[in-house]
């Protein structure tokens, strides 16, 4: 039987390839950027919108802070 895989795998793979590219290049803040858009993804694909948003303002805090 072949099962197509659900389009939010597509999406994740996409970012997974731009975490990758620029961890090649050490782009560590690209890096940085991508793998969180990455992890938030996942955060958003379970669908518990306050989690997400907690995720989400913990990260731009935390690159903000990393970024000063």
């Amino acid at each position: 039987m072949h099962r197509t895989a659900h389009p939010c795998f597509n999406e994740l793979d996409a970012i997974f390839d731009r975490v990758d590219a620029r961890l090649k290049v050490s782009d560590i803040i690209g890096w940085a950027l991508e793998d969180e858009r990455f992890h938030l993804k996942i955060v958003e694909l379970a669908g518990n919108r306050r989690l997400c948003e907690t995720v989400s303002t913990a990260g731009a805090r935390l690159i903000d802070t990393e970024l000063a």
